[in-house]
């Protein structure tokens, strides 16, 4: 399972494969460990990871995780795909992008349009699933560089809004 998390205002691939009941193997970044996790109360996990056993603390809330262990404290977010797809710019022009390959099978607005947050600008399928990408803010399209039928790539621009106006 490909994830992205957010700590300290940076993103960073995650990649998780279980092997054998309670293990798995975790890829962040470029580096690999071999883990274990099992809950022992109130918050307090032991973690062995990589062979050496450690405490750990976690509260999760929502997509986002609160972690205490080897004497330091994080927070772990969660990336939506779909809300980094978007592109949440803010000031210049807006973009969003394909959160995942697949076909373009509507495009339900044109450049010129105004657009309110949440209307659905493209629908796309992958693996027989279709997603919509909304609007993320009101604004009007500034171009649409895919057709239906196009086949994307992950990151792939889809619809740009306008600037917005300060």
């Amino acid at each position: 399972m490909k994830r992205e998390i957010r700590l300290h205002g940076e993103t960073h691939p995650v990649a998780l494969a279980r092997s054998n009941g309670r293990r798995a193997t975790i890829r962040i970044g470029e580096n690999e460990h071999e883990a274990s996790l099992r809950a022992v109360g109130a918050g307090e996990h032991r973690l062995v990871l990589d062979g050496r056993s450690h405490r750990l603390w976690m509260v999760a809330r929502g997509d986002t995780v609160y972690l205490h262990a080897f004497g330091r404290s994080w927070e772990l977010t969660l990336v939506d795909p779909l809300e980094r797809a978007a592109g949440h710019g803010g000031g210049g022009a807006d973009t969003a992008a394909a959160p995942m390959p697949g076909t373009v099978v509507s495009v339900c607005v044109s450049p010129g349009e105004a657009v309110r947050k949440g209307q659905p600008l493209i629908v796309m399928e992958s693996m027989k699933l279709e997603t919509a990408i909304t609007a993320w803010r009101h604004g009007t399209v500034e171009a649409v560089p895919v057709t239906v039928g196009a086949t994307v790539e992950r990151g792939s621009p889809l619809v740009s809004l306008a600037a917005e106006e300060t």
